[in-house]
């Protein structure tokens, strides 16, 4: 994970403010830095840090120890393709998935995927009976705030409504995904690489910042840069337009913060968040 530390002891780019007290954690001394002091209190490892000129600020590579995920805390949960191949090929893979992260909130099963993915083809929508979702709303064990799903890697933002809940959650569509894609193109093995990774979401200006992130992705496919807020596999328009999923796509946490979606559009495309990354990745190549 790597950020910006900017001259300003431990102020970060996004509205992320470093820890008031140490905590134990400590700066590794071969890699210190005018820009980097013991008093910023993050636990890094840089051995090769880099100077991003364009926006004056040092580049350094966060190594987070496990964490256990807390009941009541949002988080980031990420994942890609094994060996960064693709795991969406066409749109039913995403459909698909789409599905399974909004309607496996819960305990609920369902028999027969491949006619509800179907049925989304034909009418452009689940066609989920009502007492169904209500069922999942009373039972679930997460709440889904925000995604993007790309060729080869997704993005959710998750809130852990009961302990556990986030590995339950994960575990249901990271298995039922691998077993679909490898019966699916006649396949074996892993289709991830390696178990999701989650980030703690610490405040709310990080919230918000990741939230704009995720809905950025899609500018890195030529097809959708400039018209992110159209991607179909994104809940962008879901914040910025009508959201399609109701109450299964947590949005109010974030939109109650907006006047409408025209406000929090613009917020996002003003953020910078993903162009900081763009251009870190182009200068510094330590991605």
């Amino acid at each position: 994970m790597f950020i910006a530390i900017y001259p300003s002891i431990g102020e970060k780019r996004g509205g992320v403010k470093a820890p008031k007290q140490s905590q134990g954690l400590k700066v590794n001394p071969r890699s210190q830095n005018k820009a980097i002091r013991t008093e910023s209190f993050w636990r890094i490892n840089v051995p090769h840090p880099v100077w991003h000129k364009k926006t004056n600020c040092l580049i350094i590579e966060i190594m987070l120890r496990p964490s256990p995920i807390i009941q009541g805390e949002y988080y980031h949960i990420l994942g890609r393709g094994n060996n960064k191949e693709n795991i969406f090929i066409n749109d039913r893979d995403y459909i698909r998935f789409l599905f399974l992260i909004l309607y496996f909130q819960s305990p609920t099963s369902f028999e027969n995927i491949s006619r509800i993915v179907d049925a989304y083809i034909k009418q452009g929508r689940f066609a989920i009976n009502p007492d169904t979702v209500n069922e999942i709303l009373r039972k679930r064990f997460v709440n889904l705030i925000g995604f993007a799903l790309m060729p080869n890697h997704y993005h959710l933002i998750v809130y852990e409504r009961k302990a556990g809940g986030i590995s339950r959650y994960m575990q249901r569509i990271l298995n039922s995904s691998t077993k679909y894609f490898n019966l699916k193109y006649e396949r074996v093995g892993h289709l991830f690489q390696g178990p999701y990774k989650s980030v703690h979401v610490e405040d709310n200006d990080q919230l918000l910042h990741l939230s704009s992130y995720l809905h950025l992705n899609p500018k890195d496919l030529n097809k959708w840069r400039s018209k992110e807020i159209e991607y179909p596999w994104s809940s962008f328009q879901d914040y910025a337009h009508k959201n399609r999923w109701g109450r299964l796509l947590a949005t109010d946490i974030i939109m109650n913060q907006f006047d409408d979606g025209k406000e929090y559009e613009e917020f996002t495309l003003t953020s910078g968040a993903k162009n900081l990354l763009d251009e870190i990745e182009e200068d510094s190549k330590i991605f």
